[in-house]
């Protein structure tokens, strides 16, 4: 019978470069969309918003899996850039989705 082979902790090397990928990434991304607040122009602490909000998963996706969802959904129009106070007045104004909204 085979040995099962253990599960190794990534090492920290592995772990920086990991990080260093997904901030060039993320780069990428934000200057793809130009750089700036869709609706007060600031360039700083932007974040990825979902125009006619995201669908909802049971187990949150590493930030590998991430950065590809948004570049496809980038592809398709449905993310914007909107800066942290921004995206928070827009989250306020949208109803909060209920149980029947969530696939299980």
């Amino acid at each position: 019978m085979a040995r099962r082979r253990r599960y190794k902790e990534p090492s920290a090397q592995v772990n920086a470069r990991r990080h260093r990928w997904a901030e060039r990434e993320r780069a990428r991304l934000l200057a793809q969309l130009g750089g700036r607040c869709v609706a007060c122009s600031s360039t700083t602490r932007l974040e990825f918003d979902h125009i006619n909000g995201r669908t909802w998963d049971v187990k949150p996706p590493g930030p590998a899996q991430r950065l590809r969802r948004y570049r496809a959904e980038i592809a398709q129009g449905l993310i914007q850039l909107l800066c942290k106070a921004c995206n928070v007045r827009k989250g306020a104004s949208v109803p909060a989705p209920t149980l029947d909204d969530v696939p299980f």
